[in-house]
C-alpha cells in the first residue's frame, strides 16, 4: 500500500470513530492498530507518527490515543453508504 493512501486510511478510522465518539475527542488507536496488525509495528507506528507530524493528529503522550486537529478534520468528508443507512468516512488527498 502506498504511504499516501495508508495514511488516508489510518486517517478514514479515526474519523470514523471521532464521529461514533461522544468523548472529549480522544480516540483510540487501537481500531488502526487491529485494522493494520498484518504491518510491522514499527513501520505502523512511522505512518502514525507523520500524521502528527503533519499536523492531523495530536498523539497522547502514552502513544495510545490521537485527536484529530482542526486540518484533520478538514479532510473528513462523509459519504452515503450503498444498501444501509450509515454513513463512511472518506478522506481526500493528503498533502
Amino acid at each position: 500500500m502506498e504511504f499516501n493512501n495508508l495514511r488516508r486510511n489510518i486517517l478514514a478510522i479515526l474519523g470514523e470513530e471521532w464521529q461514533k465518539s461522544e468523548s472529549n475527542g480522544k480516540i483510540s488507536l487501537h481500531p488502526v492498530r487491529s485494522e493494520f496488525s498484518d504491518l510491522p509495528e514499527s513501520d505502523l507506528e512511522n505512518y502514525i507518527e507523520s500524521l502528527a507530524r503533519d499536523g492531523y493528529i495530536m498523539l497522547s503522550d502514552d502513544r495510545n490515543r490521537a485527536k484529530l486537529t482542526g486540518k484533520g478534520i478538514s479532510r473528513l468528508t462523509l459519504s452515503e453508504a450503498e444498501k444501509s443507512d450509515a454513513k463512511m468516512v472518506v478522506v481526500d488527498q493528503l498533502g
